[in-house]
């Protein structure tokens, strides 16, 4: 046999690798980090994400279906205190209220064509999408989706009269 032996226990192995601290506080896990910053742990099996084992360790399965979501935002913490079981939308609606978007929108996305004002034009223009979308060099799917309220939707909420904003 190559290589190093079994560990015999995994859970105490994996726990020798978190700097246990106060309940309150983040319990860092000491071993390797994906590139995404959270830790992962070989469990015999399967790599797997060291919040999701200490989770499954010390409270139970996570339910089928939700992510494990950190109420610290700290990818390193796997204080099962810290850790709460949410679906995707609930994760990433946790992430916008705590102002950890770093979603960029508008003229500050690097790839914006248009400014504000000029998004805004093409919200309240008339004809056909793809003549404004000539006039504005964007492509008429563009125009469509300015439009509909599915791009620049920040800015031309604002932008739409007051009976449309009552309909919608």
């Amino acid at each position: 046999m190559r290589g190093r032996p079994p560990i015999k226990n995994r859970a105490a192995h994996f726990w020798g690798r978190v700097a246990v601290s106060q309940p309150s506080e983040c319990w860092e896990f000491q071993g390797a980090l994906n590139s995404a910053g959270y830790g992962v742990f070989w469990d015999g099996k399967r790599l797997v994400r060291a919040h999701r084992y200490a989770y499954e360790t010390k409270v139970g399965p996570i339910p089928d279906g939700l992510d494990l979501c950190h109420s610290c935002d700290n990818p390193t913490c796997v204080n099962p205190g810290h850790l709460w079981p949410g679906t995707a939308t609930e994760n990433i609606q946790d992430m916008v209220r705590k102002g950890r978007s770093n979603r960029r929108r508008g003229e500050s996305h690097p790839d914006a064509k248009l400014t504000a004002a000029e998004a805004i034009e093409v919200f309240n223009a008339d004809g056909l999408q793809r003549e404004i979308g000539d006039q504005f060099g964007i492509h008429q799917t563009h125009v469509s989706q300015i439009k509909r309220g599915k791009a620049w939707q920040h800015i031309t909420a604002q932008s739409q009269p007051d009976h449309a904003k009552a309909n919608n």
